[in-house]
């Protein structure tokens, strides 16, 4: 198993996401990022293809099954820790925003 001390990219945030609320197959993929996103991020077939060949390498994702040429893919518990630490990091850096932010606005004028 792989420990992650590096954040994650946008593409691997998102993958995780869209697959924390079910299992589902590349273009659904990129449609649930692209609305999850309100429209900010989207996600190429190169980008998503690659993104999903390197989590299903790390243990984040597998392989549930496949219907026609659609591969299904579900993520898994070691996927779901790492999404919920990634999560979790997001708050931190959002809290520290926030307080530097109060801090200067209390020494302004």
């Amino acid at each position: 198993m792989e420990h992650r001390s590096e954040p994650l990219t946008e593409s691997c945030y998102y993958i995780l996401l869209c697959l924390s609320m079910g299992e589902s197959y590349g273009y659904k993929i990129m449609s649930r990022v692209k609305a999850l996103s309100q429209g900010l991020v989207t996600i190429g077939p190169g980008t998503m293809y690659g993104a999903l060949s390197n989590m299903i390498q790390k243990g984040w994702i597998s392989q549930a099954g496949q219907e026609g040429k659609r591969r299904i893919y579900r993520l898994t518990t070691q996927g779901g820790d790492v999404l919920d630490k990634e999560i979790q990091r997001l708050e931190q850096m959002l809290a520290c925003a926030r307080a530097a932010f109060s801090q200067m606005e209390e020494k302004l004028p």
